[in-house]
């Protein structure tokens, strides 16, 4: 699991959160993991040809 928070901070540059309170830093990281998982299953489906 850890090696997910590095890959989003170090290649995604997701250092800090840009908005403020609990509902909008939600909204926010559910971004930030769509982008993940998206980009992931992208590059899944590039190797599999």
């Amino acid at each position: 699991m850890e090696p997910v928070f590095g890959i989003i901070k170090h290649v995604m540059g997701f250092r800090q959160f840009l908005l403020r309170g609990t509902a909008k830093v939600s909204g926010e990281w559910a971004l930030v993991t769509l982008a993940y998982h998206m980009k992931r299953l992208w590059n899944l489906k590039l190797a599999a040809g």
